[in-house]
């Protein structure tokens, strides 16, 4: 992709970007959720951490997850991005990590890892 590190790791860290870019698939324009975000230094990097957020009203969000307990988007330097989403109880319900390596001047390569609960729906999905 064509951006830079930053930039890639801010939208892949803020949520309100997929009511367009990924619009019914993780959440709806016209059903948006208000949120506290609280930010805190990590030794490598940064982490927010969404409070007062219930299950999204997207296609995804529906089917990998039950009611939403917990959700956390964090920078890593020197270049991982990772949303994680657990269920009330503390249950890993999703973990999308992505390793935002420079390739070129101003752009980037993308690797990504998606970590489900177990069962088949998770799987037959990723």
């Amino acid at each position: 992709m064509r951006c830079s590190q930053q930039e890639a790791a801010e939208n892949f860290l803020d949520g309100f970007h997929t009511h367009f870019v990924h619009a019914g698939w993780i959440r709806h324009d016209t059903k948006r959720q208000r949120i506290i975000a609280q930010i805190r230094q990590l030794k490598d990097g940064v982490e927010a951490h969404y409070s007062e957020e219930t299950k999204q009203s997207g296609f995804i969000s529906r089917i990998l997850e039950g009611e939403r307990g917990v959700s956390m988007g964090r920078f890593r330097l020197p270049g991982l991005a990772e949303i994680e989403y657990r269920d009330r109880s503390g249950r890993l319900n999703l973990l999308v990590s992505a390793w935002l390596t420079p390739s070129s001047d101003g752009q980037l390569r993308v690797f990504a890892r998606v970590a489900t609960a177990q069962g088949w729906m998770p799987a037959a999905i990723k």
